[in-house]
């Protein structure tokens, strides 16, 4: 199985849709390396988990450079295909089949103002999503569980966040250009959609989501939330070592030397289900995505 699993690879490779496209894709510097937040993000747009991104990079990782290169990336699946998660396969496999292909092909919206193009025929409409045979509701009763109830709806009928983009903005006449996703537009495509709790709660949703407080939302914006980069965001700038813990420790009677920091620091992050990652995306003001010795002090005082 493993040897077929290798196989299939270079099948995909062949074909042009293999590891090297969706590399290239990432590699948004253009330096035949994808650092850890690129890595993540081709890693989470496909629906996989930040703490997994970075488990699984940390291991690629062999030089400890803080890049993979495409090298290190066929080389490191091919040394341990025999280890590799059922996780770590699918992901895989997701890249080099060209589901991360086709999902960068579907998503031609223009990230700031929302606006795109519906292509006739394209697609997925609403009368075949409601074919699939989902089982589940579209309820909420609150904003993070309407979205694990979209992921739900869009993973049973093999669809990423573009797609969902799409069927929000659906025009109301087959072959108009598409709607922009402004507060109507979005309570009214979730509706059409099945949505069925309460109005208030999506317009408190549309406030949260339009991030740049513009009116309408970007498909940035709105993958930001589905991807939950938004919820962790919020939940690293919310966290600290005591976090979680269930015993009655003070921040005095930690010890204050590197190598405990590190080890509270990690424990932390597993009780809260968070990466080292999204600690760089919620206190990395310049977006820059290093720590300036200023960026870290103000994270450590909050």
């Amino acid at each position: 199985m493993d040897e077929y699993f290798v196989w299939s690879l270079d099948v995909a490779s062949r074909q042009g849709c293999g590891l090297e496209l969706v590399f290239k894709k990432y590699d948004v510097h253009g330096d035949g390396m994808l650092d850890v937040n690129e890595f993540a993000l081709a890693v989470e747009d496909l629906g996989f988990s930040a703490t997994f991104a970075h488990e699984l990079f940390v291991d690629l990782d062999e030089d400890n450079s803080g890049a993979v290169t495409y090298a290190e990336l066929t080389q490191g699946i091919r040394q341990r295909v025999g280890q590799l998660s059922a996780t770590t396969k699918k992901l895989v496999t997701t890249f080099a089949f060209g589901e991360a292909l086709n999902w960068s092909q579907g998503q031609q919206i223009e990230g700031k103002t929302g606006k795109s193009e519906v292509k006739a025929g394209g697609g997925c409409s609403l009368e075949q999503l409601a074919a699939n045979g989902w089982g589940g509701d579209l309820n909420g009763p609150d904003a993070e569980s309407l979205r694990k109830q979209l992921s739900s709806l869009l993973n049973h009928s093999c669809l990423r966040d573009s797609d969902l983009y799409n069927l929000l903005t659906v025009p109301h006449v087959r072959g108009n250009a598409s709607l922009p996703l402004d507060r109507e537009t979005f309570m009214l495509g979730l509706k059409r959609m099945g949505y069925s709790g309460p109005s208030g709660m999506l317009s408190s949703l549309f406030k949260k989501v339009d991030t740049d407080r513009g009116g309408v939302i970007g498909f940035m914006e709105l993958r930001e939330w589905m991807t939950g980069r938004m919820r962790r965001k919020t939940m690293a700038r919310s966290v600290h070592l005591l976090w979680g813990r269930s015993d009655n420790l003070t921040l005095r009677d930690l010890e204050w030397n590197a190598a405990s920091l590190r080890r509270e620091i990690v424990m932390m992050l597993q009780r809260a289900e968070l990466a080292p990652i999204d600690l760089v995306r919620a206190w990395d003001k310049t977006e820059d995505l290093e720590f300036s010795r200023h960026e870290f002090m103000i994270m450590m005082k909050a």
